[in-house]
């Protein structure tokens, strides 16, 4: 269940990525927390509760189509949505932070298992997530080495009284 990712790194032309549609909204603030030591190290936490998964699927153009690979429910095309956005705007804070794929030490989604979405079809999903990311952004290159791990959890959360999220993402970054 995982996959590995590189980047070639030129930033001389950064402009903020737009990929599946998905453009900059205020709303996308309130998903995730970061911590970044300049030039050192980047924390991100990503947390989509199913209002936040509303949204996203109301803003994602072509978010549910159909492309073989899986069969696609109600459910099964949101969390597709769901994985794009995570990976645009894990992409926009790396643009944001002056960090990139290659500097990625750590990269897990935690899912609840009543969601019933087995973990392969959430993997194969992230996976084309990023195939396609890799496809539209010429920086971000397919490698060999897994960067990313799925983890079924009971429930997840920003608060052990809030546990009702949908996915959440873990990433941490450091250069070298």
């Amino acid at each position: 269940m995982d996959m590995a990712i590189g980047t070639m790194q030129d930033l001389s032309s950064v402009r903020m990525p737009s990929y599946w549609g998905f453009q900059h909204a205020d709303w996308h603030d309130s998903c995730f927390q970061k911590c970044v030591v300049h030039g050192k190290i980047c924390a991100v936490i990503l947390c989509f509760t199913s209002e936040l998964v509303e949204k996203i699927c109301s803003d994602s153009l072509g978010g549910g189509k159909d492309n073989g690979d899986y069969p696609l429910s109600v459910q099964g095309r949101q969390m597709e949505s769901v994985s794009r956005f995570c990976i645009y705007l894990l992409d926009k804070l790396y643009m944001q932070t002056n960090f990139s794929w290659e500097d990625t030490k750590n990269l897990r989604f935690y899912f609840p298992t009543s969601l019933g979405l087995p973990v392969e079809v959430l993997s194969l999903m992230l996976n084309n997530a990023f195939n396609e990311l890799a496809e539209m952004d010429q920086r971000v290159i397919i490698g060999e080495e897994p960067i990313f791990n799925l983890v079924p959890v009971l429930g997840a959360g920003s608060s052990a009284t809030s546990m009702d999220n949908i996915l959440t993402c873990e990433l941490f970054a450091s250069k070298s």
